[in-house]
């Protein structure tokens, strides 16, 4: 019982680290280093092609990453372009990526959450009053719309940390996203 609490208690510590880790915004010379590595590791990827499934359209970086063999060519190429620009690891690498990633196109688009539950609710009034719906439609599209009305407000306030370090390099962002 002793060791499964002592278990118990690393998890959860972990698992606050994590967290903790996670919620650190993104540095100015984080977002610098992966600019810096992105032609570097897309001319990697390009000599090295490599077909992937299950890929995150939210945290592509990451979800491929960790789809690699650890012991692959791919991540051992990559691994050494991360190390290469000042980044722990791939997984660190990958991380800023996506980070930098949804930050420039949140803040490119000038989202809000203010602005996405406007949308949202001007859409929904819409949809309610449209007499060319059913009471079975409306809830299936309203259904559908609040899920993604909630995807986008976490998305937007996952990056509102590091927002302060990607929007002063809005221009040296653009190019990757081209």
């Amino acid at each position: 019982m002793r060791r499964f609490l002592n278990k118990l208690v690393f998890a959860v510590t972990a698992l606050m680290m994590t967290a903790a880790v996670a919620a650190t915004p993104l540095s100015r010379a984080q977002v610098e280093n992966y600019i810096a590595s992105f032609a570097e590791a897309q001319t990697f990827a390009e000599k090295n092609p490599l077909k992937q499934k299950d890929i995150d359209r939210h945290r592509p970086l990451v979800s491929s990453v960790e789809l690699l063999a650890k012991d692959s060519l791919h991540y051992q190429g990559l691994s050494s372009i991360a190390q290469k620009y000042h980044f722990r690891n791939l997984e660190q690498w990958a991380d800023v990526g996506d980070r930098v990633m949804n930050a420039y196109f949140i803040a490119k688009e000038g989202s809000s959450v203010a602005f996405i539950k406007r949308n949202y609710q001007e859409a929904e009034e819409r949809i309610n009053n449209n007499p060319d719906y059913s009471e079975q439609h409306k809830k299936g599209v309203l259904v559908g719309m609040k899920k993604g009305y909630l995807r986008n407000v976490k998305k937007i306030q996952e990056a509102q940390p590091d927002l302060p370090a990607v929007t002063g390099l809005m221009d040296e962002i653009a190019p990757l996203y081209k």
